[in-house]
């Protein structure tokens, strides 16, 4: 899955922001997920966070999951609309932050 960002007034990041930021929006996706509903349901889980940038200054969230468990498929494609969506929001929020530091 992946989500685009437009420029937003903070300039390019160099590729060490682009790490530390992919890195903090990967613990905060994994805290989402041990504190979710399915989270008792889950045999094994992991979380891959890409962020890219390019010349038009739009940044790219690329996530790649893998989930294992006792979930249905309904639930599963739940489960990963809403860590998409949550690691959308945590994005977001650290560039604001970002911009108003």
């Amino acid at each position: 899955m992946s989500f685009e960002i437009e420029d937003i007034g903070i300039g390019f990041l160099t590729d060490e922001q682009l790490e530390d930021l992919a890195s903090s929006l990967e613990n905060k996706v994994y805290s989402f997920i041990q504190q979710h509903k399915y989270w008792q349901l889950l045999a094994d889980f992991s979380i891959i966070i890409d962020l890219n940038q390019d010349t038009n200054k739009i940044l790219t969230l690329v996530l790649d999951s893998e989930i294992s468990g006792g979930l249905t498929t309904q639930q599963l494609e739940e489960f990963q609309s809403e860590i998409f969506k949550y690691s959308q929001s945590a994005l977001k929020e650290e560039l604001e932050w970002m911009k108003s530091s």
